[in-house]
């Protein structure tokens, strides 16, 4: 998964080969907000949405590039304060967390998703993200 930087206006590294016997990178950069969101796996389909500062949940989005915007989540200078993301064949469970910008804290790993409650997606509405952790288990 990778991340794009709203003020270098930039896609941070991919980060790759996650589990919990491996060392876990994130995607962002703690201080500056993320707008745009892009995620793949190697095995089964991901599913993800993003809701952007004031500006509500977007579309689900199943692909991956940094380039087509029918296969990243976010829009260009809107800030994401919410992600949420489900996997279906898969082995493991997918979990992922946010790291807020604002009070500069990781949040709780995340298992489920849904765009209405909050123990099932990853971020507080306001409070914009400026990093990301997915992994499997």
């Amino acid at each position: 998964y990778t991340s794009h930087l709203i003020p270098n206006n930039t896609w941070g590294n991919e980060i790759v080969g996650y589990n919990t016997v491996n060392y876990m990178g994130y995607s962002g950069s703690f201080g500056k907000s993320i707008d745009k969101v892009a995620i793949r796996l190697n095995q089964g389909t991901v599913t993800y949405s993003v809701h952007r500062l004031n500006n509500g949940w977007g579309g689900d989005i199943t692909g991956f590039s940094t380039t087509d915007t029918n296969k990243y989540a976010g829009s260009s200078g809107k800030a994401i304060d919410a992600i949420t993301i489900k996997s279906t064949g898969i082995v493991g469970t997918l979990k992922y967390r946010v790291h807020r910008k604002t009070d500069n804290k990781w949040g709780n790993w995340i298992t489920g998703y849904s765009k209405t409650d909050t123990n099932k997606y990853a971020g507080s509405f306001g409070k914009e993200i400026d990093a990301i952790q997915i992994g499997i288990e």
